[in-house]
């Protein structure tokens, strides 16, 4: 697709199976927009509103959602491998069953976020915000949580095989040397 539209107000557009990989969204609005299988494959989305956006099942594999507004956004088996989304906001989404493999999310806030069941294999997630989060049968093999908040959040049955939590805020409050 290639299509630029930056800046553009989506809100709540259809855009369910639309093929968007490529395209240039920065600061796009697309609230409470319903993506569902779209492809926003190598999408430029840094900046833009995905506020209660429903992006179940889209192909989001090495997006640039740098800083992107995903709270409360349905997420659920995404695909978000190599995806970028530093400082993402992404409080309460919903990503039960994505997969978010060698993914950055160094300073993003998963606070109250359902992370069931989600690959995180080989992410970076330093200085995450993971407090109160649901990360029951998650895959966090060779993940990075260094000086990650998980204060409160659930990680049972989860793999952490390998994956760093230097300094991170554990669940109960301690912090980890």
């Amino acid at each position: 697709s290639k299509a630029n539209l930056s800046g553009a107000n989506l809100w709540g557009a259809n855009l369910v199976s639309a093929d968007l990989g490529g395209a240039k969204l920065g600061s796009a609005d697309l609230g409470s927009s319903i993506l569902k299988g779209a492809n926003l494959s190598s999408a430029k989305l840094n900046n833009a509103n995905l506020e209660r956006a429903y992006l179940g099942e889209a192909k989001l594999t090495e997006a640039n959602l740098t800083a992107a507004n995903l709270t409360a956004a349905n997420l659920t088996s995404a695909y978000l491998e190599r995806v970028k989304l530093e400082r993402g906001k992404l409080e309460d989404a919903d990503l039960e069953g994505a997969t978010l493999e060698g993914a950055t999310l160094v300073g993003a806030n998963l606070s109250n976020a359902d992370l069931q069941a989600v690959n995180f294999k080989g992410a970076n997630l330093v200085y995450a915000a993971l407090i109160n989060a649901f990360v029951k049968d998650a895959n966090l093999t060779n993940a990075n949580l260094g000086n990650a908040n998980l204060k409160g959040a659930n990680f049972r049955y989860t793999k952490l095989k390998n994956t760093n939590l230097k300094g991170a805020t554990m669940p109960d409050g301690s912090i980890n040397q």
